[in-house]
């Protein structure tokens, strides 16, 4: 197929004008891929820098308390501010502190919305009571058992006040998690858990009984059939509870009148 110089021509501009286009194009996304690696690097340093900062939602520590733990100071960059990083230091400084929320209203402020801690239980260390909240965070350090909390028996606990609570290992604490959680979904009282011997498991709960759960096998089936016998124990009496030697094929307890100590 022949052309005219005339049609010839007319190809090669069409050609050279789309050849510009996308020269024009790349030339432009390169300038916005540019532009946006600048606006980045400035927002991360020079651009918004933190001018307001407020705090609150706590009952135990003032506003001033909560922000100068959590180490944001003015001219901060908004961005640069993380969550978990401000978490840290202030739980870290303020252990009653349980959590900690950001709220970021740009171009300036940051508003840190926290919640107060509960004493909710202990281990003994030594002749010491490390009290822990539910988020396993070492809360303070008492001479005695402060009210309203329970006592975990287990060996080789590691407190340090406004950390986390480490046991000896995780079944340790798989099993003393399970226990809590399964007393607590049928609302049972607990006073005691001693898991010091995991062949040996007892609890003392409702200011009654004494309960010995044995082995660390069917706790939940064992819990369960726990909450049965209460219901069927007239509510003056206190004395132990056996469950120890409970089965899946031979799903039996006993109970023993006697004090509750």
């Amino acid at each position: 197929m022949s052309y005219t110089p005339e049609e010839v021509k007319k190809r090669r501009k069409e050609r050279r004008k789309k050849i510009r286009r996308k020269r024009i194009k790349s030339a432009l996304i390169v300038l916005l891929i540019l532009a946006l690696c600048v606006f980045t690097v400035l927002s991360l340093t020079v651009l918004f820098p933190v001018k307001q900062i407020s705090a609150n939602g706590s009952m135990l520590y003032t506003e001033q308390q909560i922000i100068k733990a959590s180490k944001i100071t003015q001219d901060s960059n908004i961005f640069r501010v993380t969550e978990k990083e401000i978490s840290q230091n202030v739980q870290t400084r303020l252990p009653y502190i349980d959590t900690v929320k950001i709220k970021m209203v740009l171009p300036d402020k940051i508003i840190l919305n926290v919640t107060d801690a509960k004493e909710y239980l202990c281990y003994k260390i030594g002749d010491k009571f490390c009290v822990v909240s539910k988020n396993n965070i070492c809360l303070n350090i008492y001479d005695k058992i402060p009210d309203g909390v329970f006592l975990v028996k287990c060996k080789k606990v590691k407190c340090e006040i406004g950390k986390s609570v480490v046991l000896e290992d995780n079944e340790t604490r798989k099993i003393k998690d399970e226990i809590i959680e399964k007393l607590d979904e049928q609302g049972i009282l607990i006073n005691e858990i001693d898991i010091s011997k995991k062949f040996n498991i007892t609890l003392k709960i409702e200011n009654r009984f004494n309960v010995s759960l044995g082995e660390n096998t069917d706790l939940d089936k064992k819990i369960n059939h726990l909450a049965g016998m209460i219901k069927n124990i007239e509510g003056e009496k206190t004395g132990n509870i056996d469950l120890s030697m409970w089965k899946s094929d031979n799903a039996k307890g006993s109970f023993t009148t006697s004090r509750f100590e």
